[in-house]
């Protein structure tokens, strides 16, 4: 049995764990909710992400060190996130809709990237879209009244059911209907990822999703990427050591991003500025591990370049 049907097996069960009581009627309170959705992307959503250095250097023939990896990685990784942070200052209604397309395509690629085609196939790149789209967007209208009050205080939508926006979503849903059949392998974890985000609340179907089906694939990916790269040597105590620095940098900028909204009273709210973080962390994010799914074993064959450096990560 392969890597991916054991992991999807293993969050099928603990989904499920969830999903029966609440098409039961026994649902997590408010605040458990909300609490097991903190501490699912504390432990595991941020850490993904706060290794993307060490994925970088382990997708290049040569690794970049020292000064070199600063110009070559860091300031452009960090330009984009200023770039992107900027952005939602200057046109908040469109990155919103950009966030969500890159969203929908690293979510798609993080779960089926193992389907037989090349990675950098546009039809390949398509279905990301397709799956992610499908996901964030039944999310999106299954708990649609929950969300007006937090989003129409930032964007300059019409929130009544005749809106565009509602139009476009459907249109999303229906395109993605058709397309998705062709992802025959992925068909039930789609429907049960469906059926989580319809009969669970909206922080239960995020926390799973995100928590495990996303965070935790990805950093369990990346493992086993990495020990492909440096050799059976590669150990998870080191694994963590790599990515705990930049994911308590994260908590602290994250805080600091806050505090400073109190303190000085910006007239930016507390949802805009969380949007604003996730959206910048994910844009170089998205780059970086399209770049290590081009080389995971079985793609390197397929895609053009050198493969991974057999390096030990810094």
């Amino acid at each position: 049995m392969s890597l991916a049907s054991k992991m999807n097996g293993w969050f099928a069960l603990i989904t499920l764990a969830f999903l029966v009581p609440s098409w039961l009627g026994y649902r997590l309170s408010a605040g458990s909710d909300v609490g097991m959705m903190l501490l699912l992307v504390a432990l595991f959503g941020v850490p993904h992400g706060a290794i993307d250095h060490v994925i970088y250097n382990h997708t290049k023939a040569q690794p970049d060190r020292g000064w070199q990896l600063l110009r070559r990685f860091f300031v452009p990784y960090l330009g984009l996130l200023l770039a992107v942070a900027a952005g939602w200052l200057l046109w908040a209604d469109g990155m919103f809709w950009i966030f969500l397309l890159t969203a929908a395509f690293h979510f798609g690629q993080s779960q089926l990237h193992t389907i037989s085609l090349a990675e950098r196939q546009p039809l390949k790149w398509l279905l990301y879209v397709v799956w992610g789209s499908l996901l964030l967007s039944h999310l999106w209208l299954t708990h649609w009244q929950s969300q007006v009050p937090v989003l129409s205080p930032v964007f300059s939508w019409n929130f009544s059911q005749d809106a565009a926006l509602f139009k476009l979503v459907a249109t999303v849903r229906i395109a993605s209907a058709v397309l998705v059949p062709l992802l025959l392998c992925e068909l039930l974890v789609l429907g049960l990822l469906l059926l989580t985000i319809q009969h669970c609340s909206l922080y239960t179907a995020f926390a799973l999703y995100f928590g495990l089906w996303h965070s935790l694939r990805v950093i369990i990916t990346e493992y086993h990427f990495l020990r492909a790269s440096a050799g059976p040597a590669y150990s998870w105590q080191r694994f963590v050591q790599s990515f705990l620095p930049f994911s308590l940098l994260s908590f602290v900028g994250l805080a600091l991003f806050f505090a400073a909204q109190q303190l000085f009273a910006f007239s930016i709210s507390p949802f805009l500025l969380f949007l604003m973080f996730i959206s910048a962390l994910t844009a170089p994010h998205a780059i970086i591990m399209n770049g290590m799914y081009a080389w995971l074993p079985g793609q390197a064959a397929s895609s053009k370049g050198p493969a991974p450096a057999a390096a030990t990560p810094s």
